[in-house]
């Protein structure tokens, strides 16, 4: 159990960090566009890639959470959810990449377009 133990838990705090660390940098770039004060005001938040990060960087801390307390309690119902959470974001980016390869003239076009 110990030693289970000791190499579970640092990779979860990994999850963790990682997720406080993105958050954090979105909640830098919201403040530096000064978008708080002005929130009554912006027409395009869905795009905003500040909120991409916050939310990002929210639900990778609270998986990382949920799996660094299910190893330490030994409690299989969070450790479910860690791992079921963490095959869902496997399965997605996996899907994400078949489907950029499938339809890569498409992607290319319309990133061309947006940059444009």
């Amino acid at each position: 159990m110990g030693s289970q133990w000791a190499i579970n838990v640092p990779l979860l705090h990994d999850w963790i960090l990682v997720g406080a660390g993105i958050c954090a940098i979105g909640l830098w770039a919201w403040t530096e566009k000064d978008m708080f004060s002005n929130i009554g005001q912006i027409t395009s938040v869905t795009l905003d890639p500040a909120l991409f990060f916050i939310v990002t960087g929210g639900v990778m801390f609270i998986i990382g959470f949920c799996g660094c307390i299910g190893a330490l309690r030994e409690n299989t119902c969070l450790l479910m959810f860690f791992s079921v959470a963490v095959g869902l974001i496997f399965a997605m980016e996996l899907l994400i990449g078949i489907l950029a390869f499938a339809y890569k003239d498409w992607v290319s076009k319309s990133l061309i377009k947006k940059i444009n």
